[in-house]
């Protein structure tokens, strides 16, 4: 197949069909983890009077599951016979990371969001029977779900790097990296605030009888920073830093075919 420099939708549809044949076996075990975890946790919730949140479960079994999803697609790169297999492949190498992508972030989300809906009508049917209790059904347009997804390209972005860049142990080296990086950060930014503002906050410590219009002010500009500012800043963040993993994933790829 000739191959041409700039980027063809159909041969990375093509690529995205080899690519949801050969990490099958792959999908149907972490999706049946993810079900066997829901539908315990609702059922011992349910036995226990308890009605499960469906959005705190989605949220944490999504990250878990899309994490490995990610590392068990991308792992495979580095071992010598499908890495020969990859490198022979008739398509460009933005085609061949963009149907991996694909596969393991936006796809994998509308396969899990359809996949969550038909487990909790399965969890329903379970403790109605049992207990005749109706758990609730999954709803997938919830505005919280939209939080749910950013997280995880967020993540998606982190972890999908680190397949790429780590040989071997990828999602261990990605996650002690993520926690080095966080400790370190965290410590930085906490100096750079005392060293900043330590005499403002002494002084905020030690007087208890602030002006009331200060006060005013004060609780009109967190108001807006909490409602506006933050929101704002937090969502360029976290497209940004995924775009910019992405990115970067992309440029390490490359590289593997190079090297």
């Amino acid at each position: 197949m000739h191959t041409s420099n700039h980027m063809s939708l159909g041969r990375v549809w093509q690529l995205l069909k080899i690519d949801i044949f050969l990490y099958s076996k792959s999908f149907i075990s972490v999706f049946l983890l993810f079900a066997g975890i829901v539908l315990i946790t609702s059922v011992s919730h349910t036995a226990q009077g308890d009605i499960a949140d469906t959005v705190g479960s989605y949220y944490k079994l999504f990250l878990f599951t899309g994490i490995i999803m990610v590392n068990a697609v991308l792992s495979k790169l580095h071992k010598p016979l499908i890495d020969a297999h990859y490198l022979l492949l008739p398509a460009s190498p933005a085609e061949k990371y963009m149907s991996k992508l694909m596969l393991t972030s936006f796809i994998f989300i509308i396969i899990s969001l359809l996949f969550s809906v038909v487990v909790s009508f399965i969890a329903w049917g379970i403790n109605y029977h049992m207990f005749s209790i109706s758990t609730p059904i999954f709803n997938p347009f919830q505005t919280e779900i939209i939080k749910v997804i950013r997280t995880f390209l967020f993540a998606h972005s982190l972890y999908f790097f680190g397949s790429i860049y780590f040989r071997r142990t990828a999602l261990l080296k990605t996650s002690l990296s993520i926690m080095s990086f966080t400790i370190i950060f965290s410590v930085f930014i906490g100096l750079g605030i005392w060293l900043l503002y330590g005499d403002f906050l002494q002084g905020l410590q030690g007087n208890y009888t602030l002006n009331l219009s200060y006060l005013k002010f004060f609780g009109m500009y967190n108001e807006f920073t909490r409602g506006v500012i933050w929101p704002t800043i937090r969502s360029g963040f976290f497209f940004g830093a995924t775009f910019f993993f992405w990115i970067l994933g992309y440029i390490r790829l490359k590289e593997l075919e190079v090297m």
